[in-house]
Order: structure tokens, then C-alpha cells, then sequence
């Protein structure tokens, strides 16, 4: 049998609009997902205390369509803490967390 290898079908490089808001400009982002006036996700002031021990504390972070981040740290840095409340596993005692302009990470169930 003979195979070959995939050939991927690149996205424009200029930008693009996206059906529901927001621009392609060479990544892709999920249809329906506003990024027209910030982010792909965006967390302000993120605290969240376990007994009294904060493992995070103030936190900010805005991640652009496209973008890599890389969250490092030594153990009980609070990396776990915050994919937790990025996908809604833990609510932040205090802060605002937001996918793209309207979904609030805050109140997933």
C-alpha cells in the first residue's frame, strides 16, 4: 500500500472575518467567539484561597487569538489552581474571567 504524506490547507494571512464576530488573521478561532475588542481569554484580578493559603493571588493574564503562553513555577506556584478556573472545575474568590467577550468562565457549572 502506498500512502502520502497530509498536506495541510494554510489559513489566509491577511485578515479574515469570522462568522460572529472577530477576526482570522492566519490562526483559527472558533466561529461564534468575539475577539473583536480584546483576548481569545482574559482574566483580571483572579484570587482563589484554599484554608487561608492563596494560591493565586491578583492575577492577570490576556492570551490573543493565536498566541502561546507557557505558565511555569515551581510546585504550589498555583499553575493547576488556574487551568481550574479556566475551565470552570474552581470558582475565584474574587476576579473576572472571560472566553473571548461574552462567556464567563466564572459561572460554568
Amino acid at each position: 500500500m502506498r500512502t502520502r504524506p497530509a498536506t495541510a490547507t494554510p489559513l489566509p494571512s491577511s485578515g479574515t472575518a469570522i462568522r460572529g464576530g472577530g477576526v482570522s488573521h492566519g490562526h483559527a478561532v472558533m466561529p461564534g467567539v468575539d475577539t473583536t475588542h480584546g483576548g481569545i481569554l482574559y482574566l483580571e484580578s483572579i484570587s482563589v484561597a484554599f484554608d487561608g493559603f492563596k494560591a493565586l493571588n491578583d492575577l492577570s493574564l490576556v492570551v490573543d487569538a493565536g498566541e502561546l503562553r507557557c505558565i511555569i513555577g515551581p510546585n504550589g506556584a498555583g499553575k493547576t489552581t488556574l487551568m481550574d478556573v479556566v475551565t470552570g472545575k474552581t470558582r475565584p474568590d474574587s476576579g473576572s474571567a472571560f472566553f473571548g467577550q461574552t462567556i464567563d468562565l466564572t459561572r460554568l457549572t
